[in-house]
C-alpha cells in the first residue's frame, strides 16, 4: 500500500480527531496511519488508512511505505520500535516531520534514567540530529530541539490537532459565585509544582476564594501529597480534584475559573491555556517557559506565577486576549497549515 504521506502515530486521545480532520478536508488517498500500541484504546478508525503496528514484525513490514512516502510525519517521539528502526535508516531521517508533543521533547531533561532509558535517549539524540523538519507553533521549543540536540531542521509552523485550537464554549447558565476560584495546574504531574503555587497563594486564604487543582491524570501518590498539603496551607479553601471528568464536563469546570496558576517550568498544559484564554480568564505563568514568548509575542496578556496575588485582566484586557487567541488558535489557521504542511515541497 502506497501512500504519498505516512503517519507514524501512538494510541493517543490526538490522534482519531485529527485523523478524522485529515478525513474531512483533505481526505485519507494520501495519507497512511500506522499506529503503535496495543488493544484498541484511541485508534481511530479509518479503513485501510489506518493500520495497527502492535509489534517489531509489524513495523518491519511497513517499510515500504515509509519507503515510497514523500514525507513521513512523527506524531511525538516515543514509541522506541519506531526510534529504532528510524536510527537503522538514517537515510529515511530527511523527509521526516516530527510533530513535538512536549513531553518528548522536555524528555532531555530527566535525570533519573535507567540504563536502558539512557540508551533510548542516545537513540533519540541520533534521531533527533538528523530530523529533517520540526513540526510546531511554540518557537522556543524550535530552538530548544536546536540547542540540546544539535539539529538543523527547519521549522514548520502548525498548531498541529485541534486540542490546541480555539473552540467557542456553549452558553452556560450563569453562575452566582461568591468567591474567586482559582485552577492551580492541569495534573497530579510534580513538574506543575503545586506546592510552591500553593504556599503564594496561601497568603490570601482569609479572602473569599476556593483554590481547586485537577489531580485526576498522573501518578496517585503525588495527588494525595498535593491534597493533602493544599489542605494543611488552605483549609476547607482547597479542593482537589481526584476524579476523572469527560471532555465536555472539563470545559464546564474551565468555565467557571476566574484564575489559573501554570507553575511549571517548563512549556505544558497549552490546551488548558488556550481554552481558558479564550474564555477571558487570568492566567499566571513562569517567565522562563517557552509559552511565555508565545504569548507575548502574540500581545495575549498574562502575569508571572513568580509574583502571584488576586490580580485579574481589565474587561479591556479581557476582550483582548479572547480576540488575540480566537484569531492565532482558530480552525481556519490550523487547516491552511496542514495544507502546507501536506502539499509543500518534498524534503531536501
Amino acid at each position: 500500500m502506497s501512500r504519498d504521506i505516512v503517519h507514524l502515530c501512538v494510541q493517543e486521545k490526538f490522534i482519531p480527531p485529527f485523523v478524522q480532520l485529515v478525513r474531512e478536508h483533505f481526505g485519507l488517498d494520501r495519507h497512511l496511519f500506522l499506529v503503535s500500541g496495543k488493544g484498541a484504546a484511541f485508534l481511530p478508525e479509518a479503513g485501510d488508512a489506518v493500520v495497527p503496528v502492535p509489534g517489531i514484525a509489524g513495523r518491519l513490514r511497513r517499510l515500504g511505505a515509509l519507503y515510497a512516502a514523500r514525507k513521513i510525519i512523527l506524531h511525538g517521539l516515543y514509541d522506541a520500535k519506531f526510534l529504532y528502526l528510524l536510527a537503522l535508516q538514517p537515510w529515511l531521517l530527511p523527509k521526516c516531520y516530527w510533530m513535538v508533543w512536549g513531553d518528548d521533547l522536555y524528555r532531555y531533561l530527566d535525570p533519573h534514567r535507567s540504563r536502558k532509558g539512557a540508551f533510548k535517549e542516545m537513540v533519540r539524540r541520533f534521531v533527533i540530529r538528523r530530523i529533517g523538519h520540526v513540526v510546531t507553533y511554540i518557537r522556543g521549543d524550535y530552538e530548544l530541539v536546536r540547542q540540546w540536540y544539535g539539529s538543523r531542521a527547519t521549522m514548520v509552523d502548525c498548531l498541529m490537532y485541534m486540542s490546541n485550537v480555539y473552540q467557542p464554549m456553549p452558553d452556560l447558565p450563569a453562575s452566582r459565585k461568591t468567591a474567586t476560584v482559582i485552577q492551580v495546574g492541569n495534573s497530579a504531574y510534580a513538574r506543575n509544582l503545586h506546592e510552591e503555587a500553593l504556599e503564594r497563594i496561601a497568603p490570601f486564604r482569609d479572602q473569599a476564594i476556593e483554590v481547586v487543582a485537577p489531580l485526576s491524570y498522573g501518578p496517585k501518590p503525588h495527588a494525595q501529597a498535593v491534597a493533602a498539603r493544599g489542605r494543611a496551607l488552605l483549609g476547607d479553601r482547597f479542593f482537589p480534584m481526584l476524579d476523572f471528568m469527560d471532555f465536555a464536563s472539563y470545559r464546564e469546570f474551565l468555565a467557571k475559573i476566574d484564575i489559573a496558576v501554570f507553575n511549571n517550568t517548563r512549556q505544558q498544559a497549552m490546551g488548558n491555556i488556550i481554552t481558558l484564554l479564550g474564555m477571558g480568564k487570568t492566567l499566571y505563568l513562569r517567565r522562563t517557559t517557552t509559552t511565555w514568548p508565545l504569548l507575548e509575542q502574540i500581545g495575549v496578556k498574562v502575569f508571572d506565577a513568580e509574583q502571584f496575588s488576586l490580580r485579574q485582566l481589565t474587561p479591556a484586557e479581557r476582550e483582548r486576549n479572547i480576540a488575540l487567541v480566537r484569531q492565532h488558535f482558530s480552525r481556519e489557521r490550523l487547516l491552511a497549515q496542514l495544507g502546507a504542511l501536506f502539499d509543500g515541497a518534498e524534503a531536501a
